[in-house]
């Protein structure tokens, strides 16, 4: 078969098909005139009506111009002598050309996308970076901030159950030994609501990814975890933290989160920093407390009424909310650094 007869067929077989859609949309139109009063309803009858009449004459055109060169072959092997159609390069419709061009860029975009949904590989703006937190320093001493976390935690759970309210979080800042740099240590409850088994945990964090530590299970070890990371914006990232045993549907689990953050004390003129950690919900039952640095001194706290302080080795102020008269005081306090 002749390719060039070929294509020359299926254009005269296209064109033809298109007069005749257009055609029949036009007496169409005549016959209901009355819907086609409004500008809506007629631009949608007539712009769909001829991306049907574009495929549905490009597909028609196709099986003609293939059954009309299979005829011609057959009457040239028989020493019949053809006579050669003559193709009417009439323009048709400029709106039909049109809409070929777009159905071809949107059909071709789909085509494009639907490849690239199968591929392993990361667009070029995301980022993952499979990352583990450092080992915690778990011992016995009782001024570490996991043995001060413990102990808050255990604090949360006898109020949890004497006021027989759910618990909701636990926040420790540890200061370091230079009160700008602190590490801020969260416990979270983490519940399934689905119907499902939940095989990993996803948190977005507004953090920069450099001050972010990892996450911990509640007997200290380190939960691996991928952070995801978008090219153009440094100041927040994904964590997508892999669970070796799925959680079963409304089933919960507790977990510990370490960030570092930076000039989080504030240098009063007197020469004591002061720390402030904002209120707490009400909801359910929470707890906020912060370690000084080593060798600091506590200067004041409010609320005084209701805090908890840990005073052997390094100290440790902590609040509860079911345990503050006043559950919406913003909670602060101050230090001193030696000399």
């Amino acid at each position: 078969m002749n390719p060039f007869h070929f294509i020359a067929a299926v254009y005269h077989s296209f064109l033809h098909g298109l007069r005749h859609g257009e055609e029949d949309l036009s007496r169409k139109r005549v016959t209901f005139g009355g819907i086609f009063k409004l500008p809506i309803i007629y631009w949608f009858y007539w712009m769909g009506g001829m991306v049907w009449c574009f495929f549905r004459a490009l597909f028609l055109a196709v099986g003609e111009a293939w059954r009309a060169c299979r005829y011609r072959e057959k009457t040239l092997a028989e020493g019949v002598v053809v006579i050669e159609p003559r193709l009417n390069y009439r323009v048709v419709n400029w709106q039909f050309w049109f809409l070929g061009l777009v159905a071809a860029v949107v059909v071709g975009w789909g085509v494009v996308r639907f490849v690239q949904s199968f591929r392993m590989e990361l667009p070029g703006w995301l980022n993952e970076n499979r990352r583990c937190g450092s080992s915690l320093d778990t011992r016995r001493q009782p001024d570490l901030p996991w043995n001060r976390l413990k102990d808050l935690m255990g604090q949360v759970e006898i109020m949890c159950k004497s006021n027989k309210k759910e618990f909701g979080a636990v926040q420790l800042l540890v200061f370091e030994n230079d009160p700008q740099k602190a590490v801020m240590w969260t416990v979270e409850k983490v519940v399934n609501p689905g119907f499902n088994p939940m095989h990993q945990i996803e948190r977005s964090l507004g953090i920069p990814p450099g001050l972010f530590v990892g996450y911990y299970t509640v007997a200290g070890k380190a939960m691996p975890f991928t952070v995801k990371t978008v090219t153009k914006e440094a100041k927040k990232f994904g964590t997508t933290i892999e669970l070796k045993k799925p959680l079963a549907p409304g089933e919960s689990m507790v977990m510990i989160r370490l960030e570092k953050q930076m000039k989080r004390a504030r240098l009063g003129k007197d020469g004591k920093h002061g720390v402030g950690l904002g209120r707490m919900p009400e909801d359910k039952v929470h707890a906020r407390g912060v370690c000084l640095p080593e060798g600091a001194l506590l200067a004041g706290c409010n609320p005084q009424g209701g805090a908890i302080t840990f005073t052997n080795g390094v100290g440790c102020v902590a609040w509860v909310n079911v345990s503050l008269e006043n559950s919406k005081a913003p909670l602060s306090l101050t230090f001193s650094m030696p000399k």
